[in-house]
């Protein structure tokens, strides 16, 4: 759940919160990338705002340019490059943050080698230079926007083998007897592109919608080499159950969220996901081969938390599914996640120790509650804006799901170290035993992304190709449509 756009990756999906609107990530999206969202609003000139553009074009920008700031980054220069971004970026990420996140990459790619080849692309108001770069471990691509003005106003940098990864369906899968239906749903504002999976053939299925985790999700929720989002849809869909999955608002409207720096101050979980959730699910009530009677929700992570005060604010909603849900405030698991990661080694350093402490400093103010609209984001967990955690300040999932009376699956894997069993999980199996309506179930062996691994967790795992386990899928499978008794 980290930040809204740049939370998803920085230490790779990492379930934890905020607002900024950075396009910085170390796990890649396989969908339609940052540059695509800059075509929309740039054809309409006038011909003086043409001639603005001519003005401005002298000044343009070269590869040469991009081949000198992501100089600045290999040479650990961050203030040389921060200087370029536009007051947006500026916004959202100073040098020191910038640092932050190189170092985080470093840690996965290795040392950078070499600059190897630069792309140029023009979209009318912004430019885009795709910078192919060498490091030791995993090579990236460096992608960087410029506006008009010759200020970089967008950054996004993925491994070069997420963006070449082409998804096999899992075995459990048959891609041969489902049907995919392209469709855009949700608010008038918001529309949001989504594919309908359901069985080739046949009516009167019960559908089930796909809540992202944290950060800018594409519809496969694409994390490294893994489309958990994919798998559930395509092992659902060869088992009679209709999956619908959708661009995560904060990933497809990056540009307004860009043009709009109001919207990057106000944002809060209710926009980022609930909104989006609530009006999607409202659509198939009549939507042809579903059953109306049987739409179930489905979260993953940041989804999952979530989930509760969904399920408050429908009442057309037969059940739900939670994968890797928390109990505990989002800035508690912020804390545990920087301290597993920079124990992950076997010692803390004292950068990390010092970090530890600012997060310490950061995560007391927001449980103390002494924080207001006012607040600087350099006060709060990963530079969140204030309204992100006013909205929440309140929250207990507990106490609202026992309230809830409809089917409710909550799974959790045993390796998880982002959303733990111990300190989440366990809260999901206590109450269950006092509500029948409350399935739970661990499973091990697997991953915050439900995918079976062997030893402690951690973030280079989800750069391995794998599937979410066969076994999650007949659980929820199970859950929506029992077993006959007669078998």
């Amino acid at each position: 759940m980290l930040n809204f756009l740049e939370r998803k990756k920085v230490i790779c999906c990492f379930p934890v919160l905020l607002s900024s609107l950075l396009l910085i990530s170390n796990c890649s999206k396989s969908d339609k990338e940052q540059s695509d969202k800059t075509k929309s609003g740039s054809k309409k000139t006038n011909k003086k705002k043409k001639i603005d553009t001519v003005k401005l074009q002298k000044k343009k920008v070269t590869k040469q340019d991009a081949h000198k700031v992501v100089e600045y980054l290999l040479a650990k220069e961050y203030d040389k490059y921060a200087d370029k971004f536009d007051e947006r970026m500026k916004l959202a990420l100073d040098a020191k943050k910038l640092e932050s996140l190189w170092k985080k990459i470093l840690i996965k790619s290795g040392q950078p080698n070499k600059i190897n080849k630069i792309e140029k692309k023009d979209f009318g108001k912004y430019v885009l230079f795709q910078v192919e770069t060498l490091f030791e471990k995993q090579n990236s691509l460096i992608k960087i926007t410029y506006n008009l003005q010759g200020q970089i106003s967008g950054l996004y940098i993925a491994p070069l083998a997420d963006n070449d990864f082409k998804y096999t369906s899992p075995k459990y899968a048959n891609p041969g007897k489902i049907a995919a239906k392209k469709m855009k749903l949700g608010l008038e504002d918001w529309k949001l592109d989504g594919i309908l999976t359901c069985p080739a053939k046949g009516k009167d299925f019960p559908v089930v919608i796909l809540i992202h985790g944290s950060g800018p999700n594409d519809k496969d929720e694409t994390i490294g080499k893994n489309k958990p989002f994919r798998d559930l849809a395509e092992g659902l869909a060869s088992r009679g159950i209709c999956i619908y999955r959708y661009e995560k608002r904060t990933k497809q409207y990056q540009n307004k969220y860009m043009k709009k720096l109001e919207l990057i101050k106000r944002i809060t979980i209710k926009d980022e996901i609930m909104d989006d959730a609530l009006a999607i699910a409202a659509h198939f009530k009549n939507e042809d081969k579903i059953n109306p009677a049987k739409i179930y929700l489905l979260g993953h992570s940041l989804g999952a938390y979530i989930m509760p005060k969904l399920l408050k604010k429908s009442d057309s909603i037969a059940g739900a599914i939670m994968l890797a849900g928390s109990v505990r405030p989002l800035e508690e698991l912020y804390l545990d996640q920087v301290t597993y990661l920079a124990k992950l080694d076997g010692k803390i350093d004292q950068k990390e120790k010092a970090r530890i402490k600012k997060v310490k400093k950061q995560v007391e103010l927001v449980k103390n509650g002494k924080f207001d609209k006012n607040t600087s984001r350099e006060d709060l967990p990963l530079g969140s804006f204030p309204d992100y955690f006013l909205y929440l300040k309140d929250y207990k999932p507990l106490k609202i799901i026992s309230e809830i009376e409809i089917p409710i699956l909550i799974l959790q894997g045993g390796r998880d170290y982002q959303v733990t069993a111990k300190d989440e999980f366990v809260h999901w199996q206590k109450l269950a035993k006092t509500k029948k309506n409350i399935t739970t179930q661990l499973f091990p062996a697997l991953n915050h992304l439900f995918i079976a691994g062997k030893g402690k967790s951690n973030p280079e795992e989800y750069q391995k190709e794998g599937h979410i386990s066969a076994k999650v899928i007949t659980t929820i499978h199970e859950f929506i449509i029992p077993p006959s008794k007669d078998k």
